[in-house]
C-alpha cells in the first residue's frame, strides 16, 4: 500500500505556503515496520 500526504511545513509573509510531499509505504514481505520517505520541498 502506499499513501501520499501534503505537509505545509509553514508560510512566507507573503502567505505562500512551503510544503513537503510525505510517501508511506505498507505491507512488505519481511514484515518490517512502514516507512516513510519524505521527497522534495515545494514552494509555490
Amino acid at each position: 500500500m502506499h499513501t501520499v500526504e501534503r505537509i505545509t511545513l509553514a508560510r512566507l509573509p507573503s502567505g505562500i505556503p512551503i510544503e513537503t510531499t510525505v510517501h508511506t509505504y505498507e505491507g512488505r514481505d519481511d514484515g518490517d515496520e512502514p516507512f516513510e520517505i519524505v521527497a522534495g520541498l515545494d514552494i509555490e
